[in-house]
C-alpha cells in the first residue's frame, strides 16, 4: 500500500507541474496574441499616417517647375529608413515615381504565422479645387516593422519562462519535504510487520533539511530585495548628478533614461527629451556622426565629443560630451555624460584673471629690475656721447656707436613694456591678414644669424591655400625668442627646424583655457634636440618674464 500511495503521489506532483506549465504557456500564447494584435494596429495607423503624409507632399510638389525629379526624390527620401520594399506614386492612375530595395535575408516564422512578411498599403486623396487624385502604394517588410517587437517579445517569453520554471521548482521542493516526505515515513511504519512495535521515529534530519531549505530561500529573496534596493539608490543618484546624464538604445538611438541636470541645461521637459533621438540634440548631429561616434566607443570604451546645442530659449551652449558603450541583457546601451563647456570656460576665465593679477604683481619687480638696467645702459652711453661732444673737435663717428647701443636699449624696453601691456590685456593685438609663408622667408636671415656651428638650421615651407589674421611683429618677435632659446639650450650642437604647415580643424577643439572653432589654421613648429623643458618651467611657458 505505501509503494502505491508512493507512486500515485509521484504521479500527481508530475502532473501538476505539468499542468502548471501547460496553463502558463497558454496564458503566455494569448497574452502574445494580444499585445500583437495592439502592435499590428498601432503599425497599420503609423502607416496610413505616412502614406498620408507621403500623398499631401506630392500635391504640393505637383505645383512646381521639377515636379518630376521632386516625386522622384520625395519617393526616395520616404523610404530611406523605413521599412518599405517598395513605393510608387501615382496620379490620376498615372504612375510618376516608384522605388523599390529587395527584402533582406531574414528568418522570423512567429511573425510569418501571424501577419504576411509583404504587407501591402494604400491611400488615395483627391483635391476638392483640383481634379487630380494621388495615391500612394507601399509594400511594407513585416520582418523590418515588427523587429524590435520580436526581440522584446522572446525575452520576455525567456525571462517568464526561467520564473514560471523557478517558482515550480520551489513549490515541488516545499510539497516535498512539508507534505510527502513525512506521509512517506508514515506509511513506512505502518507497513511494518505485526510484530514490530509502532514506533513513529522523530527524523531531526528532516527539520534540519527544511530549516536549510527555508534559510537558503530567506537568503535569496534578501539579496534579490537589496539588489533591488541597490539599483533605485543607483537610480535615485543619477537622477540627482549635477552633469547631464543619458541612456539610450544604442542601435536605435531611442532615449531610455535621462536625469534632471539633463533636462534644465537643453530646457527640455523629460517626457519631451525621452521622445528625442539622440543625434537630434545636437545642432550639427546626424545619423552618420552618431555611428562613427559609436564604433569609436565600441573599440575603445569611451570616447570624448564637442557638440553644440542651441536652447529654445535661444542659449547656444558647447558641451563636452562622453560616450560610453557597453552590453546590457545582449542589448546595446550607449551611455552619455556631458559637461557644459560654458561654465567650465567661466571658471578658468576666472581663476585665469586671478592668476594673470598674481602674475603681474610678481612681475613687476622683475620689470623694473629689467628696465632698470636697459635704463642705465642708455644713460650711459648718453654720458658718453655728452662727453665726446665736449671735445674740442667732436666727430659724429665717434658718438655713432653709443647712439646705436642707446637705441638698441629703448627699444629693448619698449618691447618689455608692449609684452607687459599684451599680458594685462591694455593692448589690442595688431591682426591684419598675412601670407605667414613669405612673413617666414623674410625672417629666415635674422632666425640664421642667431644659429652658429655646431648647430644647423633647417626651414620647412608647405604649400598654403589661405592668408591668416597674425599681428606680424609679435609673431616675429615669438620666434625670434624661440630660436634664441633653443640655440642656449644646445650648447653642444645639435638640430633646429621650424616648419610651416597648414592645419584644418572640423570640429571645435578644447585647449588649456579656450575652445578653437572650427577652420583653416596656420600651424608654426620650432623643433630642436636639446634637453627639453622640465616639468617644473612647462607650465609657465606662456609668461612673459
Amino acid at each position: 500500500m505505501g509503494f502505491r500511495f508512493s507512486s500515485l503521489l509521484g504521479k500527481a506532483i508530475g502532473l501538476s507541474v505539468v499542468l502548471s506549465i501547460v496553463a502558463g504557456t497558454t496564458l503566455s500564447i494569448i497574452a502574445f496574441l494580444q499585445t500583437f494584435e495592439l502592435e499590428n494596429r498601432s503599425f497599420e495607423s503609423a502607416s496610413m499616417a505616412e502614406l498620408k503624409r507621403i500623398s499631401q507632399a506630392a500635391t504640393l510638389v505637383g505645383e512646381r517647375s521639377d515636379a518630376a525629379d521632386a516625386f522622384q526624390r520625395l519617393v526616395e527620401q520616404s523610404v530611406e529608413n523605413r521599412p518599405i520594399t517598395r513605393l510608387t506614386l501615382e496620379r490620376n492612375g498615372k504612375l510618376l515615381a516608384s522605388f523599390e530595395r529587395p527584402m533582406t535575408l531574414s528568418s522570423r516564422p512567429i511573425i510569418d504565422l501571424l501577419t504576411p512578411r509583404a504587407t501591402p498599403f494604400s491611400y488615395g486623396q483627391t483635391l476638392s479645387n483640383q481634379e487630380s487624385e494621388y495615391t500612394v502604394n507601399a509594400i511594407f517588410d513585416a520582418h523590418e516593422a515588427f523587429a524590435n517587437f520580436a526581440t522584446n517579445q522572446w525575452r520576455n517569453a525567456r525571462t517568464g519562462f526561467f520564473r514560471v520554471m523557478t517558482v515550480v521548482l520551489i513549490v515541488s521542493l516545499i510539497f516535498y519535504f512539508l507534505f510527502a516526505r513525512p506521509i512517506q515515513n508514515i506509511l513506512k511504519v505502518l507497513a511494518a510487520p505485526a510484530t514490530s512495535p509502532i514506533n513513529i521515529p522523530y527524523e531531526q534530519d528532516n527539520q534540519d533539511e527544511i530549516g536549510r531549505l527555508v534559510a537558503a530561500l530567506n537568503q535569496a529573496f534578501l539579496q534579490e530585495y537589496e539588489r533591488s534596493i541597490e539599483n533605485q539608490t543607483l537610480f535615485e543618484a543619477l537622477r540627482g548628478a549635477p552633469d547631464p546624464f543619458w541612456v539610450f538604445d544604442a542601435e536605435s538611438g531611442d532615449p531610455i533614461f535621462v536625469n534632471t541636470a539633463a533636462c534644465e541645461a537643453l530646457e527640455i521637459p523629460e517626457e519631451v527629451l525621452l521622445k528625442q533621438k539622440l543625434w537630434d540634440l545636437a545642432n550639427t548631429g546626424n545619423r552618420e556622426n552618431y555611428s562613427r561616434v559609436l564604433s569609436e566607443a565600441k573599440q575603445k570604451g569611451i570616447t570624448k565629443i564637442l557638440r553644440e546645442v542651441t536652447t529654445p530659449s535661444g542659449i547656444d551652449k558647447t558641451f563636452e560630451v562622453s560616450v560610453r558603450y557597453i552590453v546590457l541583457n545582449d542589448q546595446g546601451i550607449a551611455v552619455l555624460f556631458a559637461r557644459d563647456v560654458g561654465e567650465r570656460e567661466a571658471l578658468l576665465a576666472r581663476t585665469s584673471a586671478s592668476e594673470r593679477f598674481k602674475a603681474v604683481a610678481e612681475m613687476a619687480g622683475a620689470i623694473a629690475h629689467d628696465l632698470n638696467n636697459k635704463l642705465m645702459v642708455t644713460a650711459g652711453h648718453l654720458e658718453i656721447l655728452k662727453d665726446r661732444l665736449r671735445l674740442p673737435a667732436p666727430s659724429i663717428d665717434t658718438g655713432l656707436p653709443s647712439i646705436e647701443k642707446a637705441e638698441s636699449a629703448v627699444a629693448s624696453a619698449a618691447e618689455s613694456v608692449d609684452q607687459l601691456l599684451i599680458f594685462s590685456g591694455r593692448k589690442v593685438l595688431q591682426r591684419e591678414k598675412t601670407d605667414l609663408r613669405q612673413t617666414l622667408v623674410d625672417l629666415e636671415p635674422l632666425l640664421k644669424r642667431r644659429v652658429q656651428p655646431p648647430i644647423t638650421f633647417e626651414m620647412t615651407l608647405g604649400p598654403l591655400e589661405s592668408t591668416f589674421d597674425v599681428d606680424r611683429q609679435l609673431l616675429s618677435s615669438s620666434l625670434i625668442h624661440l630660436v634664441e632659446n633653443a640655440v642656449e639650450a644646445m650648447n653642444h650642437g645639435g638640430d633646429l627646424s621650424v616648419t610651416l604647415t597648414e592645419a584644418v580643424i572640423d570640429e571645435p577643439h578644447p585647449t588649456i583655457n579656450s575652445v578653437i572653432a572650427p577652420g583653416a589654421y596656420g600651424h608654426i613648429q620650432v623643433k630642436d634636440t636639446g634637453a627639453g623643458i622640465s616639468d617644473a618651467h612647462r607650465g609657465k611657458i606662456f609668461e612673459p618674464f
